[in-house]
């Protein structure tokens, strides 16, 4: 029986492995940098399948060293003692091999977002202005990625998409502002489609009615039946005939309008944030003021006292002239001895005084330029 090693690399000629080793005819995923790593795991190959069988001294027993070695073990148990011995170092040694081509196959190989990115990119290039509306209808690059690896059936890295949406961002961002303005373009958009879409769910959860029977399907059918009468008559009032138009009019202002909005909140607020004021502010001082049972906000009053506001008071203006020129008696400040305050004082005291430092720190002071 015949020896094999791992030790050294196997030689063989590019003709023996049918090997090419110019960059173009170079698989997919194999670095051409790491060419030599490639023929090194041609090479293990060839010579591994060169020494996979081994015959054995029973004629009819042939050893193939890439199985398991709990399926050999029990093949060699009638061979002699040496034999075993020989077939399980020769077993060790195709193990060995086993690992010298798998490590040469990680070092040779690109990883999803190395070299193969260019070959990605060039089988891309019939698909770019697909590509390009996908993103321009706002689809994430996740998504994206996955729609080129199961429509396109191209197996790309999502780098590369990312990548190559970095270097068609400016055509994208127009057909996005393009999808953003116009909408004409979009089916459900138009109410005869939209009908066509109830209709045909309505049709089909019909068929399923009349196979299952069950009552969920008709309180399904009669939501799409509602969904396609909301969609024929829209929001428009329903006028019977004979009926007043003012009147039924009327009727649908008072019942929608009056019970659920507030229409005059809404005026206000609308023009108090067109001059730039809390719409918040001004409806709050309006409900909740002293004079908000007099201006309307609250309903009309009730009371039948007259109002009386402050233009309808008759000022005595020599009066007011005399009180304004009496005397004001000013006490002056006392030191007082705190030693001396009983503990209520004391507390009362230091709370006063804790107050009026806290005024003092809060209170805000507008610093106005002086008339020249």
């Amino acid at each position: 029986m015949s020896t094999f090693s791992s030790k050294r690399v196997p030689k063989y000629t590019d003709e023996e492995l049918d090997f090419d080793p110019s960059p173009e005819n170079l698989p997919v995923n194999i670095l051409v940098k790491k060419i030599d790593k490639y023929r090194e795991m041609l090479c293990w190959k060839k010579y591994a399948s060169e020494h996979a069988r081994i015959q054995t001294s029973d004629p009819e027993l042939e050893i193939n060293l890439k199985n398991l070695k709990h399926f050999i073990v029990p093949q060699i148990e009638h061979l002699p003692q040496d034999e075993q011995e020989f077939i399980l170092e020769q077993y060790a040694v195709m193990k060995s091999i086993n690992g010298k081509i798998s490590q040469c196959s990680k070092q040779c190989k690109a990883k999803k977002d190395q070299a193969v990115m260019g070959f990605a990119e060039s089988s891309l290039d019939h698909h770019i202005p697909k590509i390009i509306d996908l993103f321009g209808k706002f689809h994430s690059i996740n998504e994206v990625h996955k729609i080129i690896k199961n429509e396109y059936r191209l197996d790309v890295s999502r780098k590369t998409v990312q990548n190559l949406r970095a270097n068609y961002l400016d055509q994208i961002l127009a057909k996005q502002q393009e999808y953003q303005n116009k909408i004409d373009h979009i089916r459900l958009a138009h109410k005869p489609a939209r009908l066509e879409e109830l209709t045909w769910m309505y049709q089909h959860r019909k068929t399923a009615y009349q196979l299952s029977h069950a009552r969920d399907e008709i309180n399904i059918m009669r939501g799409i039946l509602k969904d396609i009468k909301q969609e024929v008559e829209g929001d428009h009032i329903t006028i019977h005939s004979g009926a007043n138009l003012l009147e039924s009019v009327q009727g649908q202002v008072n019942t929608v309008l009056k019970q659920r909005l507030a229409i005059l909140d809404i005026i206000l607020s609308r023009v108090a944030a067109k001059m730039g004021i809390d719409p918040n502010l001004v409806l709050y001082r309006l409900h909740n003021s002293y004079y908000a049972k007099f201006n309307g906000m609250q309903g009309l009053s009730k009371d039948e006292e007259e109002i009386i506001y402050p233009s309808s008071f008759t000022f005595d203006v020599d009066k007011l002239r005399e009180s304004d020129q009496e005397p004001v008696e000013i006490h002056e400040a006392q030191i007082v001895d705190q030693t001396k305050l009983t503990p209520k004082q004391q507390q009362k005291f230091s709370s006063l005084k804790d107050e009026l430092i806290n005024r003092v720190k809060n209170k805000k002071v507008n610093f106005l330029p002086k008339n020249k």
